[in-house]
């Protein structure tokens, strides 16, 4: 049964998003992705204490860094960034690579449950490393995880299976593309 006093916090990876939006909604879709909406269909009608957006972005990205600002003034999400490195790839090519993004999250979604800010954490990622830290935050700290899975990124699902299997009420949240259309302007 929904709690409208259950505290909410909702963690987004902000990368593995956008590439879940891209995958699901295309390139179209996601410069018209509404993210408030986004943030109140996943609280649904939950009290939001908090919205966490993880990145990193280079000084030089001007598009990223407009889009950022875009968040924190029009979804009222707080930013929470890591750094960027330029990092050689295939055929010698520089290739941005995030650095400290997860370690940040993990860090605040601990700290948090620890000073009992929520209740409830909404984690918006497919990424499997997260796995240790839902399982302390559950099993540890008491508190509800709910995992907001990208459809098509949800390749072999080992977050989903650890944030439902502890989970009575609550089920992982599918964000597939029905629900990510819902959220267009």
């Amino acid at each position: 049964m929904m709690r409208t006093s259950e505290r909410v916090v909702v963690f987004v990876d902000g990368e593995n998003l956008k590439y879940g939006l891209k995958e699901n909604i295309g390139e179209d879709g996601l410069k018209k992705f509404n993210h408030a909406t986004f943030y109140r269909k996943l609280v649904a009608g939950r009290r939001c204490v908090d919205r966490r957006h993880y990145d990193a972005v280079l000084l030089s990205d001007k598009k990223k860094r407009h889009f950022l600002e875009y968040l924190k003034k029009n979804a009222n999400a707080r930013l929470r960034l890591g750094t960027v490195h330029m990092e050689k790839g295939k055929g010698g090519r520089l290739i941005p690579i995030q650095k400290g993004v997860d370690v940040i999250l993990a860090a605040d979604m601990l700290v948090l449950a620890m000073i009992d800010f929520y209740d409830t954490a909404i984690i918006v990622s497919n990424d499997s490393d997260f796995i240790p830290l839902v399982n302390y935050v559950k099993q540890i700290m008491g508190k509800e995880v709910e995992a907001g899975l990208i459809k098509r990124l949800n390749r072999r699902g080992e977050l989903k299976f650890t944030c439902h299997e502890m989970i009575q009420v609550t089920t992982p949240i599918f964000l597939d593309d029905q629900f990510l259309r819902e959220c267009l302007l």
